[in-house]
């Protein structure tokens, strides 16, 4: 089974290997690399690759509470990135794996060559204040 350490983490990932072209595919909150393995069939030309996040699936640890989030989600796939020596990539994700898809390509759009959103699951305003305001509909 492929882990690599960062952060003192041991963190999970599965990658097809090979010289094709990388597309790393993120899961969403509570999945693992079976999420994204299951949607994402094996392709000609794409090397697939996807991390189980800190605190997911075969990731076990995840360091302090604050760092669950997209920065540090983001943070964690580029030392994976750095680890299998892949300078540029394609990346995209389902729901939160969108959200930290999103934030690579806005903080190293150097590295990103193409980006696909997946039912990205979040907006610009906390989680809270959404629920609230679907909740009045009723």
């Amino acid at each position: 089974m492929p882990y690599f350490t960062y952060d003192h983490i041991r963190f999970y990932y599965e990658d097809d290997g090979g010289e094709e072209e990388p597309f790393i595919f993120l899961h969403g909150l509570g999945g693992d690399v079976n999420q994204t393995f299951g949607l994402m069939k094996q392709t000609d030309h794409i090397r697939r690759i996807s991390l189980d996040f800190r605190g997911h699936g075969k990731t076990v640890d995840f360091g302090h509470a604050d760092d669950f989030s997209f920065k540090q989600f983001a943070e964690d796939v580029m030392a994976l990135t750095n680890y299998l020596r892949i300078h540029q990539f394609n990346i995209g994700g389902i729901s939160t794996g969108a959200g930290v898809s999103l934030h690579l390509a806005l903080r190293y759009p150097a590295r990103i060559k193409k980006l696909i959103l997946s039912r990205p699951a979040w907006e610009d305003k906390p989680q809270e204040a959404l629920v609230r305001k679907q909740i009045r509909k009723f």
